[in-house]
């Protein structure tokens, strides 16, 4: 069993599959953001690429997993304006925001903190472009745009009002000038309706790109901790500020798809009619099915952490008996 199978095999495809729940990616070049991967099959995707030879490219690519997948052509902002695209090296360090000088002496990533060229780019704000491209408001909304999530989403409360869960990137560091940090946007969520689900993927970094706990370079100090730099926070709404009750029953669902059945059970049991509801619908077995349900996508998380784990013994093993060998920085010193 596959987190691609554990909803779609399910009786709870029956309530699933008419919602035609959204996804909604900014910062989508690499794909879709893969979250709502169990219930592909029932979500049509949107991602917003501002260039247009990729946004084409990516527009020809075939939809699987997802029901559907547009690429809308444009630039995401604070406002609807000219603003200034600042770009380094790579193009994964792209911002809205002046890369900050300071980052490149302290961990060495040149080729994300030091900007080579700059390009003019037509942004809208989040609400202006579901306007004018006719996107339906998004149940999940990810947000990676190297240090202008907080501006984006500030600029977007029509679109975040109906939001059920949102990801979006922070930092810990000033990584652009004036660029908010992690701070700033709980306390934006929180005052927006959400509760935080997860901090995940929290990155680390030392002085130059060096690997970091608990592994040990071949380096002048071979083993550090590292600086807590960046990470995703996952956010779910809170039930206590929704009134419709299907937008309570797609909180139920995206909850449980993204892993969080326990809140999703939390909004059920808030609403005593929506569980009658589910129930005669599905013949007095939601909470069963969603159990089920549960245990499928436990197994399947189980067998990728171990598929994991095990992959991760060779660089452990190098570590402990050599030391990992790294590229020189191309920065001189430590």
């Amino acid at each position: 069993m596959t987190v691609l199978n554990a909803f779609r095999g399910s009786k709870l495809r029956q309530i699933i599959e008419p919602l035609n729940l959204s996804l909604m990616d900014i910062g989508a070049r690499g794909g879709i953001d893969r979250d709502l991967w169990p219930a592909a099959w029932a979500t049509t995707a949107v991602g917003f690429e501002p260039e247009p030879q990729e946004c084409a490219r990516l527009n020809c690519a075939p939809p699987r997993p997802w029901r559907s997948v547009r690429y809308v052509p444009t630039a995401l902002g604070e406002s609807n304006r000219q603003q200034t695209l600042n770009i380094p090296k790579s193009d994964a360090g792209a911002s809205l925001l002046s890369h900050n000088s300071q980052m490149v002496p302290r961990f060495g990533h040149v080729a994300l903190h030091r900007t080579i060229r700059t390009v003019p780019v037509e942004t809208l704000t989040l609400d202006s472009a579901c306007d004018r491209f006719a996107l339906a408001p998004p149940d999940y909304l990810k947000v990676d745009v190297e240090g202008a999530e907080l501006q984006i989403l500030e600029a977007a409360p029509n679109t975040l009002a109906n939001c059920l869960a949102v990801k979006v990137e922070a930092s810990f560091l000033e990584q652009r000038v004036n660029q908010p940090l992690i701070q700033e946007l709980l306390t934006f969520m929180q005052s927006a309706g959400f509760l935080l689900g997860e901090i995940r993927d929290i990155h680390h970094w030392r002085r130059r790109p060096l690997p970091g706990h608990p592994y040990s370079a071949i380096w002048v100090v071979p083993y550090s901790r590292g600086i807590a730099a960046q990470c995703d926070l996952v956010f779910l709404r809170d039930p206590d500020t929704l009134q419709s009750t299907e937008k309570k029953l797609r909180l139920v669902l995206v909850s449980a798809i993204l892993g969080f059945f326990d809140h999703g059970v939390t909004v059920l049991r808030s609403s005593p009619d929506l569980e009658s509801q589910l129930n005669t619908e599905m013949e007095n077995s939601f909470l069963g099915e969603l159990g089920l349900v549960s245990r499928r996508m436990g197994r399947a998380v189980a067998l990728s952490e171990a598929m994991s784990r095990l992959r991760g013994l060779a660089p452990l093993a190098r570590s402990l008996l050599f030391g990992i060998r790294t590229r020189s920085p191309r920065e001189p010193g430590y």
